[in-house]
Protein backbone atom coordinates (compact mmCIF):
# COMPACT_ATOMS: atom_id res chain seq x y z
CA UNK A 1 0.00 0.00 0.00
CA UNK A 2 1.55 3.11 -1.11
CA UNK A 3 1.37 6.37 1.05
CA UNK A 4 -1.47 8.17 -0.82
CA UNK A 5 -3.73 4.86 -0.76
CA UNK A 6 -2.70 4.89 2.85
CA UNK A 7 -4.20 8.45 3.26
CA UNK A 8 -7.02 8.17 1.34
CA UNK A 9 -8.01 5.24 3.35
CA UNK A 10 -8.25 7.23 6.19
CA UNK A 11 -10.35 9.84 4.63
CA UNK A 12 -13.01 7.78 3.61
CA UNK A 13 -13.17 6.15 6.51
CA UNK A 14 -13.74 9.44 8.16
CA UNK A 15 -15.86 10.47 5.62
CA UNK A 16 -17.75 7.39 5.96
CA UNK A 17 -18.54 8.18 9.85
CA UNK A 18 -19.65 11.78 8.69
CA UNK A 19 -22.35 10.31 6.23
CA UNK A 20 -23.34 7.88 8.66
CA UNK A 21 -23.62 10.07 11.87
CA UNK A 22 -24.81 14.14 10.55
CA UNK A 23 -26.56 15.82 7.57
CA UNK A 24 -23.81 17.29 5.83
CA UNK A 25 -24.03 17.24 2.24
CA UNK A 26 -21.51 14.63 0.02
CA UNK A 27 -19.50 18.20 -0.84
CA UNK A 28 -19.47 19.27 2.28
CA UNK A 29 -17.70 15.49 3.35
CA UNK A 30 -15.83 15.55 0.90
CA UNK A 31 -13.90 19.38 1.97
CA UNK A 32 -13.99 18.49 5.69
CA UNK A 33 -12.05 15.06 4.64
CA UNK A 34 -9.51 17.09 2.23
CA UNK A 35 -10.76 16.57 -1.22
CA UNK A 36 -11.27 19.73 -2.79
CA UNK A 37 -13.15 18.33 -5.41
CA UNK A 38 -16.28 16.30 -4.60
CA UNK A 39 -16.56 14.49 -7.83
CA UNK A 40 -13.34 13.02 -7.19
CA UNK A 41 -13.93 12.50 -4.17
CA UNK A 42 -16.98 10.27 -5.03
CA UNK A 43 -14.67 8.41 -8.04
CA UNK A 44 -12.33 7.74 -4.86
CA UNK A 45 -14.88 6.75 -2.67
CA UNK A 46 -16.58 4.70 -4.99
CA UNK A 47 -13.24 2.50 -5.92
CA UNK A 48 -13.03 1.97 -1.94
CA UNK A 49 -16.75 1.31 -1.05
CA UNK A 50 -17.98 -0.05 -4.30
CA UNK A 51 -20.99 2.27 -3.76
CA UNK A 52 -21.07 5.78 -4.56
CA UNK A 53 -21.21 8.10 -1.14
CA UNK A 54 -25.29 8.82 -1.91
CA UNK A 55 -25.85 5.33 -2.30
CA UNK A 56 -23.48 4.55 1.34
CA UNK A 57 -25.97 6.98 2.81
CA UNK A 58 -29.07 5.77 1.35
CA UNK A 59 -28.77 2.33 2.43
CA UNK A 60 -27.31 3.12 5.69
CA UNK A 61 -30.12 4.92 6.45
CA UNK A 62 -32.56 2.26 5.15
CA UNK A 63 -30.89 -0.51 7.48
CA UNK A 64 -31.06 2.15 10.59
CA UNK A 65 -34.91 2.67 9.34
CA UNK A 66 -35.71 -1.40 9.07
CA UNK A 67 -34.18 -2.12 11.74
CA UNK A 68 -36.13 0.86 13.92
CA UNK A 69 -39.23 -0.78 12.24
CA UNK A 70 -38.57 -4.12 12.96
CA UNK A 71 -37.89 -3.49 16.87
CA UNK A 72 -40.86 -1.17 17.46
CA UNK A 73 -43.51 -2.83 20.10
CA UNK A 74 -46.80 -4.06 18.55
Amino acid sequence: MTLIDYINQLRIEEAKYLLDSGNASVTEVALSVGYNDPNYFSKVFTKLEHVTPHNYRKRKKGTETSLHVATKPT
